[in-house]
């Protein structure tokens, strides 16, 4: 059995109650701007303590989650030495190696060893379900040699991994370019979480990218198998929306001659129509496979 961490809703619910968690089940369109704030607030928190119940009890507590992190990943660590035959310091650094490049290609020489160490460390970790891997791939099927997207497990690993070296970073608050980059990975990594929410571990999410040379791609896809769509999602650590941010979403839907995307982000609800398309910018405390679904049907 493949437990994952704590979804935020099942973060909030911990922590807040039902009320929240509930209008958030409702897949909600008008949304007051004090609540839209006031979830942003709890999502900012949830992505800098994570979802393991431990540390989220911890920060209920008034402790530090961090240290509940530590202990648990020194405990992964010892496990996966008794399990698995590796470099001893691979394990860390492979979470390491993760952390720092959310968001972008995972290259096997983010880690300092030989290719077949890595690739051996790499696979035994996804296999546990600590790494997460998203597989980017073109519409045309010859063309399948991009690098992976890797993610970790729970948000709050990486987030803990991350600020030991750079300052605290805030959906709301950081406002330095340098920081918003790996805010981006973060925010990804969040929005996969929820996408796995209740789903097997081996469910998998895809992604697309339109070719080689090109920056156009779509950070996850999402099936529908009965009514034989995907939709694209794309991520953005945004609080207000321009054009641009739909940008990728409509080559996504022209070159596959759909009608519906997402764009998760963190700014309020908004349905944008161009043409023959429905996007909808869903607020990423509202991000989840299930209120994904429910929107597509209701709007699509």
């Amino acid at each position: 059995m493949c437990v994952f961490p704590f979804s935020f809703i099942e973060f909030l619910k911990h922590l807040r109650g039902n009320d929240l968690p509930d209008f958030i089940k409702s897949c909600p369109e008008n949304i007051p701007s004090s609540r839209h704030e006031l979830l942003l607030k709890y999502f900012d928190e949830y992505i800098g303590v994570g979802g393991y119940p431990e540390a989220v009890q911890a920060y209920k507590d008034a402790q530090s989650p961090y240290e509940v992190i530590d202990e648990i990943i020194a405990s992964l660590s010892e496990d996966f030495a008794r399990k698995e035959e590796y470099l001893p310091r691979l394990f860390q650094d492979a979470i390491q190696a993760v952390a720092d490049h959310i968001g972008g290609p995972s290259k096997y020489t983010h880690i300092n060893t030989n290719k077949y160490q890595v690739r051996k460390v790499i696979e035994a970790m996804k296999a546990w379900h600590i790494i997460l891997e998203v597989e980017q791939r073109a519409l045309d099927p010859q063309k399948r040699n991009f690098l992976p997207k890797r993610y970790l497990h729970d948000i709050g690993v990486i987030n803990h991994q991350r600020t030991m070296m750079i300052p605290k970073i805030s959906i709301i608050k950081t406002i330095d370019p340098a920081l918003r980059t790996p805010l981006g990975g973060l925010f990804e990594n969040a929005v996969l979480l929820n996408l796995l929410e209740g789903e097997s571990a081996y469910k998998s999410i895809g992604t697309w990218k339109k070719g080689n040379n090109t920056d156009i791609e779509i950070d996850f896809v999402l099936d529908i198998p009965e009514e034989r769509v995907s939709i694209p999602i794309e991520c953005k650590a945004a609080l207000k929306l321009y054009d641009r941010h739909f940008k990728n979403i409509v080559h996504y839907l022209n070159a596959t001659q759909q009608s519906f995307g997402i764009l998760i982000s963190a700014a309020p609800f908004q349905v944008k129509t161009l043409g023959n398309k429905t996007m909808i910018n869903l607020p990423v405390y509202l991000a989840s496979r299930k209120n994904i679904r429910n929107y597509y049907f209701r709007l699509k």
